[in-house]
């Protein structure tokens, strides 16, 4: 994403000057906590700390060939795409990794819904071990299930059909190249009055747009060897992602977790404490759906609203108070 986002020194004013020391940053306490236990007492182990890059942004100079200006650096990305790691994927309800509707479908890490992460993602790493034990575990039931079946046989027809759609980008003498689909993509869906502070009707502006990119632009791609082929099929499932997404903004009438509804800003535990699942309806539309969560993982409930969710959304509290919670 490319946001005005930046980080610079807490600690220094308008002109430069600091105010104090303070607290050590957090890549130094993180330092302090980890270093030297476990796997980190490996000799010559060089650490990322998540601090981010010293001196002035790379490339020297600054817009449009004027002088350099430290600006700070621009953060961000991560969540240009796909939901929070592990929020979004095939959708399970136990623990075999399986998948909810697709029989012998298993999967693991970010392609598994598994919400391992919450609403926020809680540190660096912690995706990557999550993945590892989801990966052994996708393994152990898939390698059951396959023993148990039969070995499926599918008409010629249908595999030469599947075969021709695996090659359409490859067969067209002239289209739109992948690398342009994916920007028409990353414009559409990265501004942050799409990507961050959604609206309905700006919503459904982006949905149009996604829509129509399926529709009309996605079956004329060209690839002009292998490569630009992969680029074609990824720029495919990222724009059914993209309208799985948008979809399911529109879907969740409340904000939660990275989900912020400008229209609706609160939670709604009533009718909202679930995930939302989206699947292919007999003609190829989306269903969208509700799974709610078990009584006992909504917040306890002695607490008051603002102690179960200490940290306000922008205008949550006059929200609440219009609609006679506060």
């Amino acid at each position: 994403m490319a946001t005005g986002d930046v980080t610079r020194d807490p600690n220094a004013g308008p002109a430069g000057e600091t105010r104090g020391e303070g607290p050590p940053p957090e890549a130094v306490r993180n330092k302090a906590k980890y270093e030297g236990r476990g796997f980190l007492t490996a000799e010559g182990l060089t650490l990322d700390w998540g601090g981010p890059p010293e001196g002035p942004p790379p490339g020297g100079g600054g817009l449009f060939g004027g002088p350099a200006v430290d600006r700070g650096f621009r953060v961000g990305g991560s969540t240009a795409g796909m939901g929070v790691h592990k929020g979004e994927g095939v959708f399970n309800s136990d623990y075999t990794c399986r998948a909810d509707g697709v029989e012998g479908l298993f999967a693991a890490g970010d392609s598994l819904g598994s919400m391992l992460c919450g609403a926020s993602y809680p540190a660096r790493g912690f995706s990557s071990y999550g993945s590892a034990i989801q990966g052994r575990r996708a393994a152990k039931f898939a390698s059951e299930y396959a023993s148990k079946v039969p070995m499926p046989r599918f008409d010629q027809a249908y595999v030469d059909t599947k075969i021709s759609e695996m090659w359409a980008a490859r067969e067209n003498e002239s289209g739109f190249s992948p690398d342009w689909v994916t920007n028409l993509l990353r414009n559409t869906m990265t501004p942050f009055h799409i990507l961050y502070v959604k609206e309905p009707k700006r919503l459904e502006g982006a949905l149009s747009s996604i829509e129509y990119i399926r529709k009309a632009i996605v079956p004329n791609m060209i690839a002009r060897d292998g490569h630009e082929l992969r680029l074609a099929h990824e720029a495919s499932n990222m724009l059914l992602n993209a309208e799985m997404k948008l979809r399911a903004g529109l879907f969740r009438e409340e904000s939660r977790g990275t989900h912020f509804r400008e229209d609706i800003p609160a939670r709604n535990d009533d009718e909202w404490h679930c995930l939302v699942l989206l699947k292919k309806g007999p003609e190829g539309q989306m269903e969208l759906s509700k799974h709610m969560l078990p009584e006992e993982w909504k917040p306890y409930a002695k607490l008051t609203y603002r102690e179960s969710y200490p940290r306000p959304y922008p205008g949550e509290d006059e929200y609440r108070a219009k609609i006679g919670k506060a």
